[in-house]
């Protein structure tokens, strides 16, 4: 059975109170490219081992897409498991 990986959001401050969401997933090269193409504006914080969305809108926009990653794993997941 496929394991999905663990995936959180939370929502945070920058230092200069910018409005903004973080995310933090394992690393996975093909995710990490989705992520990107999906917020271009996000940047790695190496302290929080997150990447930080700026917005007012960041963490609905990133549980949206969490959404449409996660449902793209699951479904794929439920596929593979039928072949074996």
């Amino acid at each position: 059975m496929a394991t999905t990986p663990e995936i959180s959001v939370s929502v945070e401050s920058a230092a200069e109170d910018a409005p903004g969401a973080t995310a933090s997933f394992p690393y996975d090269a093909t995710l990490v490219e989705r992520f990107r193409q999906a917020f271009p504006r996000a940047r790695w914080r190496d302290g929080r081992r997150a990447w930080f969305v700026p917005g007012t809108t960041a963490e609905r926009r990133l549980n949206q897409w969490l959404e449409r990653e996660l449902s793209g794993v699951l479904a794929f997941a439920d596929e593979r498991d039928m072949l074996h």
